[in-house]
């Protein structure tokens, strides 16, 4: 009886003892990082209450009525909803859907998060859109204009038409996923208030879809408290409106020019019902003026805001009593060419010529398609622009890894690009290699790849590799072994028991 017990213990150390041998590394596996607190509640728009809208978030729109003239240049309530369909849902079990039949809309989902007074808060936001008559899987319509963004309040005002707000550049993602990032530094009443958003005026399409997931704010550097302001946007409601309740800030007229216009320069932070509520205009006039159909408008662009007098030259009547004026003409190469003035633009009509996309690619170490504090930059990646409607590509970049060059950011007129960002060898992308994006003159858009280290080819760590394979290979052997062994006395006691 004792001879078969220990038999049975023998059998069972024997089968334990190859089971935790066989295919296990010599080296212990080292815990994942630890990734940053994400600030923002239900970022992952999973949950969500009865009436369609992700818990923790709520709405916001403007509302501007059908003028009934055929013109598309208006905005209505849209929609929201919990989406299930995977095919729509960036990361979880769900994400937020928002939208609207035919007519065009504004709007999207805000939250006030908290955050240390002075801190410089990332936000990244995840979105795709769908346009089309026909329904999915039909393709979407690239032509249609969604200027998806993400925007934030640094006081915690929840007026999205709030001078305060800041906004990243505009995309339209049309049936693909493209990662927002932007910076934002809190002021002094430590809530800072996010705004995803879509602008459809303009359009008109049985589906006009937007939807938004995987919503984060890190802080990435705690900063030095700022003085106390008031927050901005006076805490009006969650709904829409033309952008009462801005508190209008002194505003002194300019003087009319030579052709009696009188001229407002667009600052940052401006938006056209600010600029109609401190220059008492309505946004409707100042679009009569301008001839703008959409609410869009640029750092630096030239807004004409009333009509005055044009101002009359003087008349010079020549003095005889006057000395002659002697002119200094430079000289030429040719004795009898004529003196020419060549007009150089100024740096900030330069500024305002272009838009910029600003991208990195870096080190996802745990492949949780957020870039946490502590992964760092990738060098050798290759980063590349092509012109969507040319199809011509206008700019490559070879990332070197380091904060002091990157995010490289490519200078590029008004329009449509497709980036694409390449890892280096060793890595595999974690999301999506390549995304669409509109580019306006003076926007500055961030794009930023991850992508993680291969299982099977990593260079730099060739040696450590095929010491660890030898290892497995040696106790597999082991294993082995040890089970044909255990085989062997089980075989040896069974026979002796007969």
């Amino acid at each position: 009886m004792k001879v078969e017990r220990l038999s049975s213990l023998i059998i069972i150390a024997s089968l334990l003892a190859a089971s935790t041998l066989v295919g296990r590394p010599l080296a212990s596996v080292q815990a994942e990082p630890v990734a940053q607190t994400n600030l923002v509640v239900n970022g992952g728009l999973d949950g969500f209450d009865g009436s369609g809208m992700a818990t923790s978030w709520f709405p916001w729109w403007q509302e501007t009525p059908n003028p009934g003239t055929g013109s598309l240049d208006y905005a209505l309530k849209p929609e929201w909803a919990p989406e299930t369909n995977l095919t729509f849902v960036h990361g979880g079990s769900g994400a937020q859907h928002i939208g609207r039949r035919w007519d065009p809309w504004y709007g999207g989902i805000r939250q006030t998060i908290s955050v240390p007074p002075g801190a410089t808060v990332r936000i990244t936001a995840y979105g795709r859109v769908f346009a089309s008559t026909p329904d999915w899987p039909s393709p979407s319509n690239p032509e249609v204009q969604s200027r998806m963004q993400i925007g934030a309040d640094p006081n915690g005002g929840i007026e999205w038409f709030a001078s305060a707000v800041r906004w990243s550049g505009q995309a339209n993602p049309h049936d693909t996923w493209v990662q927002f990032t932007f910076d934002v530094t809190a002021g002094a009443s430590g809530k800072v208030t996010l705004f995803l958003a879509n602008n459809y005026r303009g359009d008109s399409r049985y589906h006009l879809d937007a939807w938004w997931d995987d919503v984060s704010a890190v802080v990435v550097d705690t900063g030095n408290p700022p003085p106390a302001t008031q927050p901005s946007g006076g805490g009006g409601s969650s709904g829409g409106g033309s952008g009462a309740g801005v508190v209008p800030t002194v505003f002194v007229t300019p003087t009319p020019g030579p052709d009696g216009n009188i001229i407002y320069i667009v600052q940052e932070g401006d938006t056209l019902w600010r600029i109609a509520s401190i220059t008492g205009k309505t946004v409707d006039e100042i679009k009569a003026l301008n001839g703008l159909t959409g609410d869009i408008i640029s750092i630096g662009q030239r807004l004409i805001i009333g009509q005055g007098q044009p101002s009359i030259p003087p008349t010079n009547t020549p003095d005889p009593n006057a000395a002659t004026p002697v002119v200094t003409v430079p000289p030429t190469t040719d004795p009898n060419a004529a003196p020419t003035t060549a007009l150089s633009p100024t740096p900030a009509q330069v500024a305002v010529a272009n838009g910029k996309i600003c991208v990195l690619i870096w080190n996802d170490t745990n492949g949780n398609t957020v870039r946490d504090a502590n992964e760092s930059l990738l060098a050798d990646g290759q980063l590349s622009v092509v012109d969507l409607a040319s199809g011509a590509p206008v700019g490559a970049y070879m990332t070197d890894g380091t904060t002091e060059h990157e995010p490289h950011c490519f200078e590029l007129p008004s329009g449509q690009y497709t980036v694409s960002a390449t890892p280096p060898s060793g890595y595999n992308p974690t999301r999506a290699g390549s995304a669409t994006l509109e580019i306006k003159a003076g926007d500055t858009s961030f794009m930023e790849f991850g992508a993680q280290p291969g299982g099977s080819s990593q260079a730099t760590s060739g040696s450590v590799d095929n010491s660890r394979r030898f290892q497995t290979a040696l106790f597999g052997a082991l294993g082995v072994m040890l089970l044909l062994l255990a085989a062997g006395v089980a075989g040896f006691f069974f026979m002796r028991r007969r």
